[in-house]
């Protein structure tokens, strides 16, 4: 089941957004190849997916994982909240 925001499911956005001064994929993928074990890697890449859908729906992202999350907001601007 996905999640519900404001009565529609909210879906990541699998189209490739084309690069912009406040995008740099390549810049997320070098933070995400930087010597980290495997599950690290991929929990990495899941919070990718989270920091890129909230952007796309204009959502704001809340999180307790701030050193993730300030390190991918680096590169892909969205709006972040730290509990």
């Amino acid at each position: 089941m996905l999640p519900e925001w404001g009565g529609k499911q909210i879906r990541p956005n699998v189209s490739p957004t084309p690069p912009t001064d406040d995008y740099k994929l390549s810049k997320v993928k070098a933070i995400l190849n930087h010597g980290h074990p495997p599950d690290k890697l991929r929990d990495l890449h899941f919070d990718v997916l989270i920091a890129l859908t909230a952007r796309s729906h204009g959502a704001r992202l809340i999180t307790s994982n701030r050193a993730d999350f300030e390190a991918i907001r680096r590169y892909c601007k969205f709006q972040l909240e730290v509990w």
